[in-house]
């Protein structure tokens, strides 16, 4: 043809002769086979020829990977024009552009018309069509494609690995471990070897074999050279996690956190709980608090927050820090969730053993659905605040803290109970004995669960003394009764005393031989209101007209308790005792006695009294004597 074309042919000849010799540069593959066309069509613009050689410069684009172009110039052309067997090429190679060019719509066309017209390209067509699907997500109509090409010549060594990824997609593990074994087995050092290695991995992963998972994924990462695929890390990583070799799974988990998604969120979940079982809870705290920034999955992030907190928790120096926030947060976000219950025992333990109680209850305010156990912590937090003020003899402000504590409600019936018993202390040392009976009596009373206890005693000791207060002595003596039989002797002053009030309230009605023997009980306990009972034993012996034996009682108290306040009333009433047995110099020397012991006394002034008032008496006496005295006189003169 060179030589014809030197001859400088016909026109028409010449035109021929040059299409057949850019026709054989093409099908010679000459490195400058696509000059060479182009500059034909130059020269002849008008060529018939012209549709085959765009034709055939897009096949050239095409075997140089230049898809673009490739389909510019198919698009240009009429395939149909050409011969059968090119035509089948070309349209083999346009849907390949096509597909390669992510625009699968038509490439799926392409396929599915070149397989109707051509059983040269039947195969080729079911795979990419196959593939097609794959990528679609259409695993089922991919899965049916791919199974008869597993024996053909061309495909063995890759459709495989596209059966085994759809029976992983399909979660059918059992039969993407067949055949990703069966392919290792036969192509052991094939390229797809790492991806069966992989698919292998995922398949014991799932069957949860972890320790045969690790292996296959380190057979898979061995042998691949490019960057490894996340969800196999993130598989490997997990592994680890599982046989306990923790350091490994937080090593490789930290190679998934690259991108924002559920997978980062669940690597930084595992790497904390790794890294926890390692004792490195700060390493832990920071893996959680990743995992718990992000909402890619509710639940993980449920998880991680909830174990972020505890970290802070269990590392935090100060008592009111950031773990408390973190508790709050968490409740404000998952109030349902199982963890409820333990974050707010966690906080509630924070609450109580710190005792920084105004800032638990603001803490409290900002838990939008505080559970059950945070609210009887602020039960129990308000009482705690009402019982500090009562200490500090601030009565009022005890009576709003333990009233709040009340209306929150009975979470804990005995926290409320005792409010009542206190509310019923601050009402009595106010002299609101009406509310101080309603709360100690009404509601203390009746709702404590520890009828058996010191307070439930002193409620009754209490209400005693506010009927007695009232002068009611009966219900007053019914009231120190019930503390009597109930105080186990722990308390042996109130005892004593509440001894002394049953006397008291005896003596009122005059029962005198039932107020001796409560004077008497209270004395022998030698507390330091046993002088009060000796005293008042000898009252009662007086108003016995027993003045001996007051006299007697009254020497013993002043003996006995020479500093008691009743020293100076027992002296005085000793004299009384001497007036009223008619022994006026006893009741005198009495009287001198208090007089000299007790000059400025109010009751001193009194025995002075007492003292003119005898010897005035005796004065009388002498006068009305004095005339029988003259009488003898006269008689004897």
């Amino acid at each position: 043809m060179k030589a014809f074309v030197k001859q400088k042919p016909a026109a028409s000849l010449l035109q021929d002769a040059e299409y057949m010799l850019v026709s054989s540069a093409y099908e010679l593959k000459d490195k400058n086979r696509i000059e060479l066309l182009r500059k034909y069509l130059d020269r002849y613009p008008d060529t018939p020829y012209a549709n085959r050689i765009y034709a055939l410069l897009a096949s050239c684009y095409f075997y140089e990977g230049k898809y673009d172009e490739a389909l510019a110039l198919f698009n240009s052309a009429d395939l149909d024009l050409l011969g059968n067997e090119e035509r089948d090429d070309c349209t083999y190679q346009l849907a390949t552009c096509y597909l390669k060019t992510d625009n699968l719509r038509e490439a799926a066309i392409w396929f599915e018309t070149l397989r109707a017209n051509s059983p040269k390209y039947a195969k080729d067509c079911d795979y990419y069509l196959s593939y097609i699907r794959y990528t679609q997500k259409r695993y089922t109509e991919a899965l049916k494609g791919f199974l008869p090409l597993q024996d053909d010549s061309k495909y063995k060594t890759l459709v495989p690995y596209y059966i085994a990824e759809i029976y992983v997609q399909l979660k059918n593990y059992d039969k993407a471990q067949i055949v990703a074994q069966n392919y290792l087995s036969a192509y052991p050092n094939n390229e797809y070897a790492a991806e069966m290695y992989r698919i292998l991995g995922d398949a014991y992963y799932h069957f949860g074999q972890y320790h045969q998972a690790v292996e296959a994924f380190n057979n898979y990462l061995n042998k691949d050279r490019s960057a490894p695929r996340r969800d196999a890390l993130y598989m490997l990583g997990l592994s680890y996690y599982q046989t306990k070799v923790y350091s490994k799974a937080a090593e490789t988990l930290g190679k998934v956190t690259t991108d924002n998604d559920a997978l980062t969120q669940n690597a930084y979940l595992h790497m904390g709980l790794s890294y926890l079982q390692l004792a490195e809870k700060n390493k832990a705290r920071m893996a959680f608090e990743q995992a718990a920034a992000s909402n890619a999955n509710m639940q993980i992030k449920e998880q991680a927050a909830y174990n972020y907190a505890l970290c802070l928790h269990e590392t935090s120096f100060s008592a009111f820090g950031e773990s408390v926030t973190a508790f709050e947060k968490f409740l404000n976000e998952f109030p349902t969730s199982p963890y409820a219950e333990k974050v707010s025992s966690y906080l509630v333990e924070v609450y109580m053993n710190t005792r920084s109680y105004d800032a638990a209850l603001k803490s409290i305010d900002r838990i939008a659905k505080p559970s059950a156990q945070i609210l009887e912590a602020r039960q129990k937090i308000l009482f705690q605040l009402g019982t500090q003020s009562f200490a500090n003899a601030d009565f009022e402000q005890a009576l709003k803290y333990l009233n709040q504590s009340i209306a929150i409600g009975q979470y804990n019936r005995q926290t409320k109970a005792d409010a009542y018993y206190w509310c019923g202390e601050s009402y009595y040392r106010l002299n609101r004995m009406v509310e101080a009976a309603r709360e100690f009596l009404n509601a203390y009373l009746q709702l404590t669960t520890q009828p058996n206890n010191e307070m439930y005693a002193l409620a009754n000791y209490n209400l005693g003394y506010i009927a007695f207060h009232r002068k009611d002595y009966t219900q007053a003596s019914n009231y120190f009764q019930k503390y009597v039989q109930l105080e186990k002797g722990e308390n042996a002053t109130a005892l004593a005393d509440a001894y002394n009030r049953i006397g008291d309230c005896h003596l009122h009605v005059r029962n005198f031989e039932e107020a001796k023997q409560y004077y008497s009980q209270a004395e022998q306990m030698n507390t330091s209101s046993g002088d009060y009972s000796f005293y008042q034993l000898a009252l009662v012996s007086g108003l016995q007209k027993d003045y001996t034996g007051k006299i007697t009682l009254l020497n013993r108290l002043v003996g006995k308790y020479p500093a008691s306040p009743y020293a100076v009333n027992a002296i005085y009433e000793k004299g009384r005792s001497y007036v009223l047995m008619d022994n006026n110099n006893q009741a005198i020397t009495s009287f001198k006695e208090l007089l000299t012991k007790y000059p400025g006394s109010p009751v001193s002034r009194k025995a002075a009294a007492e003292i003119g008032l005898l010897y005035y008496q005796k004065e009388i006496t002498t006068k009305q004597s004095k005339p029988t005295n003259r009488l003898s006189k006269i008689s004897r003169q």
